[in-house]
């Protein structure tokens, strides 16, 4: 039985990889299911039994920009020489320099979130508190190892750095030129995660004195 969720597993994420591959390659409209079927080696059945339909596809694709910081979240439970802050900062902006650096790739995720936003909010919705909720488990091990000013509960750590982060991420998908999401937003995240720490709260608390 083991085994043959682990198959299963394997194929829904082989599904995945070649869907994205396809869809970055020739846009989401060109590309049916039997394509995808067919470069993965499997019937269009298939497809639909892990994802229903193609919008189950998607949305499987746009939860998958989750996973890094899930998968954060769980090693930070088991090892504690992981920074928690420094790699929560660091997959992020991994995942954003990742978009950056292909456009085809910026304009398939451009298209997940009108599509998410358009066709089925909710589901969007459901995409941002989990990212929320994996983002608070990581500040609640900062907090856990003192690397978490009192100032700030994992709650309300979360709920600001999420709001920085899909909310700098949407303005440029949607067209805002002004910044670099690189760069400019590397910095916003790296001077915000300082923020967070009791050392920053020390000093200002000196320099107020």
């Amino acid at each position: 039985m083991k085994r043959t969720r682990r198959e299963a597993e394997e194929t829904r994420e082989n599904i995945l990889a070649v869907a994205e591959k396809l869809f970055l390659a020739h846009g989401v409209e060109g590309v049916a299911l039997e394509a995808i079927a067919q470069a993965a080696g499997i019937t269009r059945g298939a497809i639909q039994w892990h994802f229903q339909n193609k919008s189950g596809l998607l949305h499987a694709l746009r939860d998958r920009m989750e996973s890094p910081i899930g998968q954060l979240a769980e090693r930070l439970q088991v090892d504690e020489t992981v920074d928690s802050l420094g790699s929560l900062i660091s997959e992020t902006i991994v995942v954003i320099s990742h978009i950056q650096l292909d456009p085809r790739r910026k304009q398939f995720c451009a298209y997940l979130l009108n599509f998410s936003l358009l066709g089925e909010p909710e589901r969007q919705r459901a995409f941002e508190r989990r990212l929320r909720a994996s983002v608070v488990k990581v500040f609640e091990v900062a907090a856990q190892r003192g690397e978490l000013s009192e100032y700030w509960t994992p709650e309300l750590a979360g709920l600001a750095y999420c709001g920085l982060v899909l909310g700098l991420l949407e303005q440029w998908l949607r067209g805002e030129d002004q910044f670099d999401i690189a760069h400019d937003v590397s910095a916003v995240l790296r001077r915000f995660g300082a923020s967070l720490s009791p050392t920053h709260h020390a000093q200002a608390r000196r320099v107020a004195r």
